[in-house]
């Protein structure tokens, strides 16, 4: 049956409600019919509701009229113009057909691994179709690539966001050019962003003192949350490797399995770009991880938000602290833990209970615990 439902927008953070429209379900259409001066006129657009009805059961019986035109009648409403198809030249090779045909090509060529890259990738080029059109890849020249930034500026993307776009836009027309859909090669440079490393650090104390402002609905929840972070802090886990379970939708295939080896809790983590790496789960932090597996798994966003939420009560709320940067915690403390003969843990060691594939990564967080240290020797002097 019909239905009677508001259109809306929203203004300065506040929901602002406008004019009704009518939902009517005609036999091979749904037709959207927005009542003109209806915003404080209830009655009257049901008065309009009755007479859709009416239409709507005579169209069942006799499915093959006009019923269209007779609804826009009989609700004295004007019939809505048909824009006429935008005709294309039979040969024009859109963005449309071309990232179609790039994501087969991928895929194919087992390219694409993640569901996510491949939505990325979609997302990209709506955005793309969205700011120029859906032009031919040979007609994208210096003007249009102009045009595209303006567009990215107008949506309020920072430089970082627009980068992933022209990264996306980049390859697209890279390969178009391979495959000899572009006469002529185009260079899209990024835009040059001053990377800020998130030197945030705090101790295991200072970790607790921040989930004192963990709040969920209740209190079983409230200490799911708690159990999270620790879980995070200890292990150095990334957000979605927290993941029990695999194939799960919002976890993009991440996900870890505990073996037991020794007196050792062993963690393989199924994580980044299909790599099984490993890592300790301490044994002190056994009952934390079986409260997060007798409960059901939450959704990583709200693992994140929640943590964020619980920085912004606390003393380090200017600080940036953010889940990932747990991870970062938990690399410092292995920089700085003393094995019983009073030495530190070699790099290669941290390197692999980091989980990183380049050592010049674990190397870079050595630089910042060797600045942190000079840093507060100088305060002190």
């Amino acid at each position: 049956m019909a239905t009677i439902k508001r259109n809306s927008t929203s203004r300065d953070g506040k929901r602002i409600y406008t004019n009704y429209f009518i939902i009517v379900n005609l036999p091979y259409e749904k037709c959207r019919i927005t009542i003109p001066n209806s915003s404080d006129n209830l009655k009257a657009v049901k008065e309009k509701l009755k007479l859709a009805e009416s239409i709507e059961i005579q169209s069942k019986r006799k499915p093959d009229e006009d019923w269209k035109s007779q609804l826009y009648t009989m609700l004295e409403l004007p019939l809505p113009k048909v824009k006429a198809p935008v005709e294309k030249k039979a040969d024009t090779y859109t963005i449309k057909k071309a990232v179609k045909d790039m994501i087969a090509y991928k895929q194919f060529h087992k390219l694409v691994k993640t569901e996510k890259a491949l939505e990325s990738i979609i997302y990209t080029r709506d955005v793309l179709i969205e700011g120029v059109g859906n032009i031919g890849v040979n007609d994208y020249d210096r003007d249009t690539h102009n045009i595209y930034l303006q567009h990215l500026s107008n949506k309020g993307y920072n430089d970082v966001s627009k980068n992933i776009h022209l990264r996306q836009l980049k390859a697209l027309l890279n390969w178009c050019f391979q495959q000899e859909k572009r006469d002529r090669f185009l260079k899209v440079e990024l835009i040059k962003v001053d990377k800020v490393k998130n030197d945030v650090y705090i101790s295991p104390t200072e970790l607790e003192e921040v989930l004192t402002h963990v709040s969920g609905q209740d209190k079983e929840h409230t200490n799911l949350y708690k159990s999270y972070f620790r879980v995070y802090y200890y292990t150095g886990l990334r957000l979605r490797e927290i993941c029990w379970k695999p194939n799960e939708k919002h976890y993009y295939g991440l996900w870890h399995e505990l073996i037991e080896v020794g007196d050792t809790m062993k963690m393989i983590v199924h994580g980044k770009m299909r790599r099984d790496t490993w890592t300790i789960l301490p044994n002190e932090l056994l009952e934390d991880y079986h409260t997060i597996l007798s409960m059901p798994m939450l959704h990583p966003d709200t693992i994140s938000k929640n943590f964020t939420k619980a920085v912004k009560k606390s003393r380090f709320k200017d600080k940036q602290l953010t889940l990932h940067g747990l991870r970062n915690c938990f690399i410092h403390n292995l920089f700085n833990h003393k094995r019983k003969d009073g030495s530190n843990l070699p790099t290669s060691t941290i390197q692999k209970l980091a989980r990183h594939t380049n050592i010049a990564v674990t190397d870079g967080y050595y630089q910042d615990e060797q600045n942190r240290f000079e840093q507060v020797i100088s305060d002190l002097n």
